[in-house]
């Protein structure tokens, strides 16, 4: 019996999270850390209470570190080859960016992101359903896509989707990381589930569709 688009749609999805399952949990521990410094701590900076200052003199004494510019209310750096692999290199605006509102030496960190090269799915097959997913559409003269959020409490997944979107596609999306208040979304409607990563991509398959 043939099935429907929609009946199609959601078996094809199913089957993608399915087997992506079986993979084992990667090295989550190089980006949410460990205990005593486990996210939304990151390199011992906690967004809310480590100065800028401190966060600054951390990242830059780091040898992993290549480049790291210093702007107004952000500063961003990009890896040498030496970071952990799960942290990826390369990226075009940055690999990490540090958010803060103040220039004062008392000012704090508002908010950390990261870049890196561990799959969406595998994090939410390590880690279970997130408390919240959240769907921010791309504008409307703009390239169709939408930046899938995962929130799990205290900080953020984030994965950027472009259409068209095949099942495997959110799978093995590479993941952003946010913690603290960190701006996320490309300026369209947004749409917003609780727990279970079907309805999102059913969402998503939709929006796509031609």
């Amino acid at each position: 019996m043939a099935l429907g688009a929609g009946a199609a749609s959601a078996a094809a999805i199913l089957l993608a999270v399915a087997l992506g399952a079986a993979r084992p949990a990667p090295g989550l521990h190089v980006v949410l850390g460990e205990t005593p410094c486990a996210a939304p701590c990151w390199h011992q900076i906690v967004p809310g209470h480590t100065r800028v200052d401190d966060a600054l003199q951390q990242i830059s004494t780091d040898p992993a570190v290549e480049d790291l510019i210093v702007n107004v209310q952000n500063a961003s750096w990009w890896w040498n080859g030496a970071q952990p692999e799960e942290l990826r290199s390369g990226s075009r605006a940055f690999d990490g960016r540090m958010l803060f509102a103040g220039d004062s030496p008392d000012s704090l960190v508002d908010g950390l992101a990261l870049v890196s090269s561990l799959r969406l799915g595998d994090l939410i097959s390590a880690l279970g359903p997130p408390e919240q997913q959240i769907l921010h559409f791309s504008p409307a003269d703009a390239r169709p896509g939408a930046l899938y959020v995962a929130d799990f409490g205290g900080w953020q997944a984030f994965a950027l989707l472009s259409c068209p979107l095949r099942p495997g596609d959110f799978w093995n999306a590479e993941a952003g990381f946010a913690f603290g208040t960190v701006g996320l979304d490309l300026g369209g409607e947004s749409w917003a589930s609780g727990a279970g990563t079907l309805q999102p991509l059913l969402r998503l398959s939709e929006y796509c569709a031609p």
